[in-house]
């Protein structure tokens, strides 16, 4: 299958989608920051109603849901994402995230109790854990670190929301009006080299009323491959069921691994465990 070079490249792909997550996460965040320390900004009202309303939330949950496609020589694989997100301040996340890739489940936690990073990988009975420390002084980095080993921006778009961001807003934007299941919403496009290789096109839907991000899509080409194989990606993450007033429990943070789990120095980012069961 001509997916086979571009899919066995992992670095470069996991490398790629961080970026793509890790600037939308910027897009929507930075704008709003650049405008307090009195930089000009040209960003759509909508991305900062967007930001304004995060950074004044205590906590979330929502529901994820999207497709991820990738495309070279004619031939498209596609996996499909599945997982629920919960968040508190200060620094306090769960997500549950499950990508099926060529008919194969992968799974991941990902957590911070405000005071450590956990990974746990149910599928290998393995997770690692990390003080969370310098990461929460810098809320770039613990974006980074979320969005790298996940390719998602719920959580960054939450944890980060409210933080001064660095360097200043550059981003040119095209605002349009959409709809999504009926409900109104601004649609937000980019177009920017964000995912490693030639010109992309992000689209964020902002429902302006609740002050939320509904979607988030992007398509992207991917670097070649060794063998100049070009391929594009195609992800589109859905965000329902969304809740800013949730009721969560007093364990809703807590982690304790399961009699069968081993703790280990690292487990491999759900991308690189989810690609590599193409056959």
């Amino acid at each position: 299958m001509a997916l086979h070079p571009i899919l066995r490249r992992l670095r470069v792909f996991q490398r790629s989608l961080a970026i793509v997550a890790l600037f939308a996460a910027a897009v929507v965040l930075a704008p709003a920051g650049a405008q307090k320390r009195g930089q000009p900004s040209h960003q759509p009202k909508a991305l900062d109603i967007v930001e304004k309303r995060y950074a004044g939330l205590k906590a979330i949950s929502q529901t994820i849901t999207g497709t991820m496609e990738i495309s070279a020589r004619g031939d498209t694989a596609k996996a499909t994402i599945d997982g629920r997100m919960i968040a508190a301040r200060p620094n306090k996340f769960r997500l549950e995230l499950t990508v099926n890739f060529f008919g194969e489940d992968r799974h991941v936690v990902m957590l911070s109790d405000g005071h450590r990073l956990i990974e746990y990988d149910p599928d290998d009975h393995a997770y690692t854990e990390q003080p969370l420390g310098a990461l929460a002084a810098n809320m770039d980095k613990l974006a980074y670190w979320f969005s790298s080993r996940t390719g998602d921006i719920s959580v960054p778009l939450f944890i980060a929301a409210g933080h001064k961001p660095t360097g200043k807003d550059t981003t040119t934007y095209v605002v349009s009006s959409g709809s999504i299941e009926g409900q109104p919403v601004t649609v937000v496009t980019v177009k920017g080299a964000f995912g490693g290789a030639g010109t992309g096109v992000m689209k964020l839907y902002c429902d302006t009323k609740e002050g939320v991000v509904r979607r988030f899509a992007v398509s992207t080409p991917l670097p070649q491959s060794k063998g100049g194989i070009s391929a594009t990606l195609n992800l589109v993450s859905n965000y329902v069921d969304i809740n800013t007033e949730p009721d969560l429990g007093s364990d809703a943070f807590e982690f304790t691994p399961p009699d069968d789990a081993r703790h280990v120095p690292a487990v491999a980012p759900i991308l690189a465990r989810t690609i590599p069961a193409a056959k």
